[in-house]
């Protein structure tokens, strides 16, 4: 299928997951026990949620266009300790970048140790962040 200009095919999805899961057993699963999603609806939510699950651990997701409280209420519920976002996304032919409300979340939210900034104009990871 095609989404975002990305074309994603089971194998490629399934790759991915296992490249995930490899960056997991060898040092995520020791700190995480729950990450979530701030991100659109891309390949890169998928990978994120499928890998997630499959080393058992929680996984939470909204949507870029949530306000702040929303987002917090919940995902302060989990500590998460990871955090996906998406710069920002596009509704209606409008783009809305969304570095702002992730840094508030980020300073908020004391559990998280990392965070993986997915550039949704640039279709890539942007920037890992370790708290």
């Amino acid at each position: 299928s095609e989404s975002c200009g990305l074309k994603c095919d089971l194998p490629e999805i399934s790759e991915q997951i296992k490249i995930h899961q490899i960056d997991a057993e060898k040092s995520w699963k020791k700190i995480f026990n729950s990450q979530v999603g701030y991100i659109s609806n891309i390949p890169e939510a998928i990978i994120a949620m499928l890998a997630t699950s499959s080393i058992g651990a929680i996984w939470s997701s909204t949507s870029p266009d949530f306000g702040v409280n929303g987002v917090l209420d919940r995902f302060s519920q989990i500590e998460p300790k990871i955090l996906f976002a998406t710069s920002g996304y596009s509704y209606n032919g409008k783009y809305y970048d969304s570095l702002e409300k992730i840094n508030e979340i980020t300073q908020k939210i004391k559990s998280l140790e990392q965070v993986v900034i997915i550039n949704q104009r640039e279709k890539n990871v942007q920037k890992i962040i370790a708290l």
